[in-house]
């Protein structure tokens, strides 16, 4: 059972490694994206398990609005990140987090309330399956992040567009 976990955590983990490398490239600040990766990682681990308490009828009626819900969501942030202007993108809130980043963790993590149903089905512990998707979450983004930042450092256009144009993409495959 361990090991269905995993690959399911990798699969969920997938679109915030996607997302961290746009938000890598944009160069923040490394305890920046520690409090990034711990974001995306409490989301990845909470939302399964609200899934699970939400019950089987809201769950399979979130799945179809949730995903293109989240779709356009994802698609609209990459737009604004695109267009912002460059002093904009280097505004931080006090807690080092810009609101971008909260949004972009609950979009992504809204296709995870219809996981919660299955994992009840199966009859995994909630418990569990939290600490591994939001163990994986936080490894993945951290990564992610990394190459991120990389990729920020060798980048010709203005990193605020490669975000920006990453994000739309990023929701384009979310919606298929």
């Amino acid at each position: 059972m361990f090991l269905k976990l995993v690959l399911a955590g990798v699969v969920l983990a997938a679109n915030n490694a996607a997302a961290a490398v746009g938000i890598g490239a944009a160069g923040i600040q490394r305890r920046q994206q520690w409090r990034t990766a711990l974001l995306f990682a409490l989301f990845e681990a909470v939302m399964p398990a609200i899934g699970l308490l939400l019950g089987h009828q809201l769950s399979v009626s979130l799945h179809q609005s949730a995903h293109w819900f989240g779709a356009i969501l994802l698609a609209l942030v990459g737009v604004y990140t695109f267009f912002q202007k460059e002093n904009e993108e280097t505004e931080k809130t006090t807690n080092g987090s810009t609101w971008k980043t909260w949004l972009l963790a609950i979009i992504l993590s809204l296709d995870n309330l219809t996981v919660g149903f299955g994992l009840g089905v199966m009859r995994v512990p909630w418990i569990d399956a939290s600490l591994t998707f939001g163990a994986i979450s936080l490894l993945m983004t951290i990564l992610a992040l990394e190459t991120g930042r990389w990729l920020g450092r060798s980048l010709r256009m203005p990193v605020h567009q490669f975000a920006g144009a990453l994000l739309v993409v990023i929701a384009c495959v979310f919606a298929l």
